[in-house]
């Protein structure tokens, strides 16, 4: 097995691929890189192993239902929680990002909020606050 890699190694090489295909700058930028992940496969491949039973596999077989039906009305509905388990973490570990966000966006509007707090505001403040209105007794 190859040895794991940091994010941010992979980030730079991603970053070009990205500004030749003309996706820097978008939320495609910041989306695509999560989806391709490898973190989900091992999850997945143990959840899988234990979750579809080989008796409900051989009963739709004996019941007629063809391979695709098998998967999408048994083993997909089986495999639920697990997907909805690597989804959870992959989201929060999109969210949490903070540098690839930072070298893909080039528009402050666009960054997200892990990526615009630390930053500050961008824009100096171009109206001040209103004062507050006073109320005054007369006797």
């Amino acid at each position: 097995m190859p040895p794991a890699r940091p994010a941010t190694a992979l980030a730079i090489p991603t970053y070009l691929l990205f500004a030749k295909v003309g996706l820097v700058n978008t939320p495609w930028a910041i989306i695509l890189p999560s989806l391709v992940s490898p973190f989900g496969l091992y999850p997945m491949r143990v959840h899988a192993a234990d979750a579809v039973p080989d008796s409900f596999l051989e009963a739709a077989r004996i019941d007629g239902a063809g391979e695709a039906r098998i998967f999408f009305r048994i083993a997909l509905r089986l495999r639920a929680p697990g997907l909805v388990t690597v989804l959870l973490f992959t989201l929060v570990a999109t969210w949490n990002n903070y540098f690839l966000p930072l070298i893909m966006l080039n528009d402050p509007n666009r960054y997200p909020i892990t990526v615009g707090l630390p930053l500050g505001p961008s824009r100096p403040r171009t109206a001040a606050p209103a004062p507050a209105a006073t109320c005054s007794r007369s006797s």
